[in-house]
């Protein structure tokens, strides 16, 4: 259906192109030669302007076909353009679908590459101690401090026991991973070693 409407339009393109180039000129030309009364020069000005008109006819078609051509031209160099812009964006979806990792298998994988610790007893609610690599260490909760109830120094605060015994409840017998923060040091005024805790789930 296509293509017989493209022949179509090529068979009235040629007819114009007869009719505006070659018939109409002719038919006029013999009309100002045969029917008119003018004198001769009159016309062949009149000769001489209808093949003047008839030049700027073909100058203006051949510029509307090269501005078409142009404009053909740049409509297939701004297709091309978009055909490889969506072809590297599909590249680009598919390795990163590839690349993609869910949250809990990147979780998994890591919690199993975290090493874990022993807790061997909790001392307060911001205190315990734990088994590191075979050594007992002392160490102090990052991000949290809760009223004391073992300082010597001081009687058990308000809601000291009850941190104390959550943490007991939280903790003991448990096995955790460690996380330092560079911001915070390595250890307190006491030499406790200063460390999140994150339990093993």
């Amino acid at each position: 259906m296509e293509k017989e409407t493209t022949k179509v339009g090529s068979w009235m393109g040629l007819v114009k192109i007869f009719l505006v180039l070659i018939f109409l000129p002719v038919v006029a030309i013999w009309y100002v030669w045969k029917k008119t009364t003018w004198s001769k020069r009159n016309k062949w000005i009149a000769t001489i302007a209808i093949l003047f008109v008839l030049l700027l006819v073909i100058d203006s078609n051949k510029a509307a076909n090269e501005k078409s051509k142009e404009t053909a031209e740049l409509d297939a160099r701004v297709a091309a353009l978009e055909n490889k812009l969506e072809q590297e964006k599909q590249k680009s979806a598919t390795e990163n679908v590839e690349n993609f990792k869910p949250v809990a298998e990147v979780a998994n994988k890591e919690a199993a590459a975290t090493e874990l610790h022993e807790v061997i007893s909790v001392t307060d609610g911001d205190t315990l101690k734990i088994n590191l690599n075979g050594n007992i260490e002392t160490l102090r909760l990052i991000g949290i401090d809760t009223p004391e109830t073992v300082d010597p120094r001081k009687p058990v605060q308000c809601f000291g026991q009850e941190s104390s015994d959550k943490a007991k409840q939280l903790l003991s017998g448990k096995k955790v991973s460690l996380e330092a923060d560079p911001t915070q040091g390595e250890r307190d005024q006491y030499g406790r070693l200063l460390r999140y805790v994150f339990l093993e789930d």
